[in-house]
């Protein structure tokens, strides 16, 4: 199984993670504009702990955004230093959709709604329901204001993440108390590593396609442009 380093510093809190022989080993604090302080100790103990050196990784993974600005900034940059030094793989993972796998881990809901505050009047958003244990999109990542959220919702969803009670958004069943996780990156990016889903970290590939760009009604921009670099394992 794949040795993966994750992290996110997407929202206030911070988190990074490893994941080794199907366990998930996580280093988690809510710790406002703390992010470039507490990111690599955080990885340097995780690395540490466990024996390891970059190079016995198989990829690194973090999150993407939507998010804050400066916290997408700080973990794109510390994912491609990291893997352009140790000649590793990069998968990127939407935010919002390592924020319903979170919201599915605490409470066993298999359809989320997530909603993130994006300042200003508009919510970062999009719809997530289980499938094979990992959330897939329903509706994908936006950007809009709250009166113009729209989902194919019903009473079985979950409304995760902050902005259902920043913005008095009523619906019946809401999980604020949740962030998007680490761990919760590295399940997914587990995933994508088996489908040699992997991106070049190298080269300012990562900062080039930065995900960061949701405007108003707009969807989410990932790295599919970025160069794209597959795994080719042996038969047997």
């Amino acid at each position: 199984m794949a040795k993966i380093l994750a992290f996110d510093t997407s929202t206030e809190a911070c988190s990074a993670a490893l994941l080794l022989e199907g366990e998930i080993h996580e280093q988690f604090e809510i710790a406002p504009r703390r992010h470039t302080a507490l990111l690599l100790p955080m990885v340097d103990d995780l690395l540490k702990t466990h024996s390891l050196k970059l190079t016995d990784l198989d990829a690194i993974a973090f999150g993407q955004g939507p998010g804050s600005f400066m916290g997408v900034r700080i973990a794109t940059s510390v994912a491609q230093g990291l893997a352009y030094g140790a000649n590793l793989p990069v998968i990127p993972v939407s935010s919002l959709q390592a924020l319903a796998q979170a919201a599915y881990t605490q409470t066993f809901s298999t359809n989320v709604l997530v909603g993130w505050d994006a300042r200003m009047d508009e919510v970062y958003w999009g719809a997530y329901t289980l499938r094979k244990n990992i959330m897939q999109t329903v509706v994908l990542d936006r950007l809009d204001p709250p009166s113009e959220i729209n989902p194919p919702f019903d009473s079985s969803f979950l409304a995760a993440g902050n902005a259902w009670e920043v913005y008095g958004l009523d619906f019946p069943n809401v999980l604020s108390d949740v962030y998007p996780t680490a761990a919760a990156i590295a399940v997914l990016a587990a995933e994508r590593y088996e489908r040699g889903e992997l991106r070049d970290g190298g080269l300012g590939a990562l900062h080039a396609s930065n995900a960061q760009g949701l405007s108003r009604g707009g969807r989410l921009r990932d790295l599919r442009h970025a160069p794209r670099r597959r795994v080719h394992r042996p038969n047997g």
